[in-house]
């Protein structure tokens, strides 16, 4: 009852005051037409955004993935083409992917919208990729990634190069068994028995507090097939692999890594010269009168990065290393030394047996005999496989043993 009356009250003080001041009569009709205009206005969006909260799902994904090129792919061909016109060419194979800006698709009986789009970095310019999917299912998404994943072909390898502070993918190479790579039996045995019994033993590592990662080094000249080795390696353990081109930076790149990833560091002793006693400085001149910028081009911090990344804090769990040399003296010894590298396999020429092999592989339809008869008059002397695959693949039989043997010493005849 009170209620009222004090109602009844205020409105007639209003109604007073309001014939005296137009002005604030004005301004409160002011003030309720916005009110009234922002509710219009905003109600529409105010229900988009509790549509979109409630019946979608979220999903991002930028380059510095690994699956970013097979996302792209799965996107393109699921993505309704009559309104999706925007096209660019993948990064690793001849093919049209999404274009910048947003397209519309439909993934596994559901739609979906996308925006591909740049991002512009201190570092480096990366694309991301914003998905919406009209679900709350979240297995939807699940089957999303787990497609994107297994996108790649069962024959084929990813490879990623190191480039700048990520990782870049590069074409996928085709898988290569060991029977292809002609290198001496026991070298092939004992790296595939040294990785198996890794990946086996993880709790070994564990239960003893040893950092569960592997590092290979493969030394031997030019020629021998170490390249080769590798990559058959990561198709019989279905690895990844990545190329660290510059020692500088490992130590940021491998915290990307994982256990299906074989870290590779080709012919190392080129990249930089590893050893303290050698290491340099050079000065260089800012371009200002009377002021110069030294700046220290220091092996010894190539070669700290290095020996940390191996072996030290930032060391990926259960990382495989893989690290080529022609030269295994120009390295320092904190490198090479017991516990950091697991194993220094030397990758040598190639001995009769391989010879064998090799021949078989290449000339299948010549008798074996045509080979043993140059054996019987010559005493083979080991040689590289990459000079004896130059000499099979581009000549005949009878011409290749020639050249091969030409410079070889003859047996001595004995009754």
């Amino acid at each position: 009852m009170y209620i009222f009356d004090f109602l009844q009250t205020w409105i007639t003080w209003f109604n007073a005051l309001a014939g005296q001041n137009q002005f604030l009569v004005g301004g409160i009709g002011t003030v309720v037409f916005g009110g009234v205009m922002y509710l219009v206005r905003s109600i529409p969006h105010t229900i988009y955004l509790w549509i979109r909260r409630f019946s979608t799902s979220e999903f991002t994904i930028n380059t510095r993935n690994d699956n970013y090129e097979d996302f792209l792919k799965i996107l393109y061909h699921s993505r309704i083409q009559f309104f999706s016109r925007n096209y660019a060419i993948s990064e690793t194979k001849p093919e049209l992917v999404p274009g910048y800006g947003v397209s519309f698709g439909w993934y596994a009986g559901r739609p979906l919208t996308f925006q591909k789009r740049i991002l512009d970095n201190k570092n480096n310019i990366e694309e991301q990729i914003d998905i919406t999917f009209f679900t709350r299912k979240k297995t939807v998404v699940e089957q999303f990634v787990r497609e994107a994943a297994s996108d790649v072909m069962e024959d084929d390898l990813k490879v990623y190069f190191s480039s700048g502070h990520y990782w870049e993918r590069g074409p996928s190479k085709r898988k290569r068994s060991l029977d292809t790579v002609f290198a001496n039996q026991n070298v092939k045995d004992k790296i595939v028995s040294k990785i198996r019994w890794f990946m086996d033993n993880e709790d070994w590592y564990n239960v003893r507090g040893i950092p569960y990662k592997l590092c290979i080094i493969l030394h031997g000249e030019p020629g021998t097939g170490k390249t080769s080795l590798i990559h058959a390696m990561a198709t019989e353990f279905n690895a990844n692999i990545r190329f660290m081109s510059d020692l500088v930076l490992i130590d940021n790149l491998i915290t990307h890594c994982s256990k299906r990833d074989f870290i590779v560091v080709e012919d190392i002793d080129t990249l930089a010269n590893l050893k303290r006693e050698k290491d340099k400085t050079s000065v260089v001149n800012t371009g200002k009168k009377g002021s110069t910028n030294s700046k220290v081009v220091s092996t010894a911090f190539a070669l700290h990065t290095l020996l940390n990344s191996i072996d030290g804090f930032k060391t990926p769990h259960g990382t495989v290393f893989f690290i080529t040399t022609n030269h295994i003296d120009q390295l320092d010894p904190a490198l090479i030394r017991v516990g950091r590298v697991d194993e220094l396999v030397e990758v040598t020429p190639l001995d009769e047996n391989e010879l064998r092999a090799m021949f078989k592989a290449f000339y299948p339809k010549t008798p074996l005999k045509v080979l043993e008869n140059y054996c019987k008059i010559y005493t083979y002397k080991p040689t590289i496989g990459a000079k004896l695959q130059s000499l099979f693949a581009n000549n005949n039989p009878e011409i290749a043993l020639q050249e091969l043997f030409k410079d070889m010493t003859k047996k001595r005849n004995t009754k």
